[in-house]
Formats: structure tokens, sequence, C-alpha cells
């Protein structure tokens, strides 16, 4: 989403960024992702091997799809339970799982986060919502934090006791903020 808006900011009126890993070029938070430019050669060279060996997993999913859930239930913790136990989330969670093969696309995922990503976020210029669960598991807060401190036109909405699904416990919130940033940004000027 920060790529298309920073390559194409006179189509995008607004976007929202929900619990993303930040950059991993400095400076950035410590961490993970500051440690995973340091592995970027190595991520490259193993992303295609790594998720092909993934390839079983993802056609298995939809056989051991409870047993999945409770996995990423214990991965990504209690603060995300409720999402995760919800029947729709579970259903579509499952589907990505085994038909979109959402686990090869995690090797991939952490070949590119650990690449620089072609561009600053001081460069994105649209309004951009970041939403931040504060009992996120896989992406620290403090990568939220730190993003819509460095994005321009920037807005940071922190989730406390919400993990890194906050932005699907309340889509509600998120598609609401997103209107108001969309309502803001495309009235016509007054012709009087």
């Amino acid at each position: 989403m920060l790529a298309t808006a920073h390559r194409m900011p006179e189509r995008t009126v607004v976007g929202s960024l929900l619990g993303g890993s930040g950059p991993s070029e400095a400076p950035t938070p410590s961490g993970p992702t500051r440690a995973m430019r340091f592995l970027a050669p190595t991520l490259e060279l193993l992303r295609s091997p790594f998720g092909s060996a993934l390839g079983p997993v993802v056609g298995a999913a939809e056989r051991i799809g409870e047993e999945l859930l409770d996995v990423a239930s214990r991965l990504f913790g209690h603060s995300d339970r409720a999402v995760l136990s919800d029947p729709d989330f579970a259903a579509m969670f499952i589907a990505d799982l085994s038909n979109a093969g959402q686990l090869r696309s995690v090797a991939h995922d952490l070949a590119l986060f650990s690449r620089h990503w072609g561009f600053l976020l001081e460069e994105v210029v649209p309004p951009i919502i970041v939403w931040q669960g504060l009992a996120d598991n896989i992406v620290p807060p403090s990568h939220g934090h730190h993003q819509a401190s460095r994005l321009p036109n920037a807005q940071l909405r922190v989730r406390p006791g919400e993990g890194h699904f906050a932005g699907f416990a309340e889509v509600a919130d998120v598609l609401d903020a997103a209107r108001e940033v969309w309502a803001v940004e495309t009235l016509e000027p007054s012709t009087d």
C-alpha cells in the first residue's frame, strides 16, 4: 500500500496501514526488522527453496484448518484470539492459507522486507492512517509509531489490548476513518 501511495499519489486519496512492518533501512526501531537487512542476501537465496518446502503445508491447510488456527492463536497471542475465533475470519484465514499460497508468500515477504523499499517513508505524500495494536506479538508497536512519525501526512491510531489483527477486530472503525479522510480530501473547492 505504501509503495502504491508513493508511486501513484495522484490516484491515492487515503491509505490504511494495519499492523504493518516498518522498513529495514535506518532509521528504524530496534528489533527483528533492523536485523533483517543483515539477513537480506541469505533470505534472497533461500526464499524459493523455503517457499517450496512450505508447499505441502499449504496443500494440507484446508484439512488441518482447526489445528492451524490453534497454532496461529498461540503465535499471535491472547489479544488476537477473539478475531481468530470469529467463524467468518477463521474461514477467510484458512481459505487464504489453502488457496492463495499464503504460507509460501511468507518466504518472499521476508526477502522483500529485508531490502530497501526503493523509497523513503518521508516521500509518501497521500494521507496514511497507521493502525497499531499495542499487544501485537508479530509487529512491535514501535513500528507503527515509527512509521507514523516519518510519514508526512499520517494519523496514528493505536488499539490498546489488541494484537496483530486489530484492524479486523474493528473493521467499521478502519473504514469510517478512511471515509472521513476521503471526504476531506475530495471536497470540491468552493466557487463562491
